[in-house]
């Protein structure tokens, strides 16, 4: 029953009107993420810094093994096919690990415990930070 009420309650704050606009706007607000995905370069470089330091710049499309070492242990940042990303880390959550791979210009990793950074840059610099649709 309570249920019930709740959807009562939803459809006397939204008419059909409201829902399709939201609708649209969510669609709008996808597709112009997918956009911007698409409008970034790719890299070409790959920048490791520790501590507000760099320790690496090479490129994208050579094979790296890099172990990084950090106040809470060590970062290891692979290269590798165009592509970078932190196979391991002593950090607490792992985010960085879970970022997953980057490739293009402008993408950036952050392990924040370990204060190390990854970030992809292009020849090309994006005149936008962000297009918000």
């Amino acid at each position: 029953m309570a249920r019930a009420k709740a959807g009562d309650t939803l459809g006397r704050l939204f008419t059909p009107a409201d829902r399709l606009l939201i609708v649209l706007l969510l669609a709008l607000s996808a597709g112009s993420f997918a956009a911007v995905q698409r409008l970034r370069p790719l890299g070409e470089t790959v920048v490791v810094e520790a501590d507000n330091r760099e320790v690496y710049r090479g490129s994208l499309r050579e094979a790296r093994h890099l172990e990084v070492r950090g106040p809470v242990g060590t970062t290891v940042v692979e290269i590798q096919g165009g592509a970078a990303w932190v196979s391991s880390s002593d950090c607490h959550l792992h985010i960085c690990v879970h970022t997953g791979k980057i490739s293009q210009a402008g993408s950036v990793i952050a392990c924040v415990p370990n204060r190390v950074v990854v970030r992809i840059e292009g020849r090309r610099h994006n005149q936008f930070d962000a297009i918000i649709g």
